[in-house]
């Protein structure tokens, strides 16, 4: 099969993003994790999870922001089934959620972004 430049295009510009978007992730969790960690220390969910997620380093905290900024954005689904207090949302800062969102909302996109090009351009 010959591959068209316009696919190899789009293969270049789907994987170029590969070593950055974890790594943005990465520091990002790692500058905004003891401020959370501070915030939701009351939630179930976190205090259930924050002992194994810490012990596995940088991976655990990319881990625990993630799971933070899951909470963030189902709050009121979260509220209901008493995964985190409401208090705890509203006391995470504006400045803390545009350190954090954006990476993980790249990751999204990204991953979109890879399911889209493995059905439509990857396919045999």
């Amino acid at each position: 099969m010959i591959r068209s430049g316009v696919t190899d295009s789009i293969t270049m510009i789907v994987t170029l993003p590969l070593p950055f978007i974890p790594l943005w992730t990465a520091i990002a969790s790692h500058k905004v994790i003891d401020d959370l960690d501070t915030i939701s220390s009351r939630s179930s969910f976190v205090r259930k999870n924050i002992a194994w997620m810490r012990g596995l380093g940088i991976v655990g905290e990319v881990m625990y922001c993630s799971s933070i900024f899951a909470l963030c954005i189902n709050w009121r689904f979260c509220i209901r089934r008493v995964w985190i207090i409401e208090s705890e949302v509203l006391a995470v800062s504006k400045r803390q959620k545009t350190i954090l969102y954006p990476p993980f909302v790249a990751c999204w996109v990204w991953m979109l972004a890879l399911i889209a090009c493995n059905f439509l351009i990857w396919a045999p």
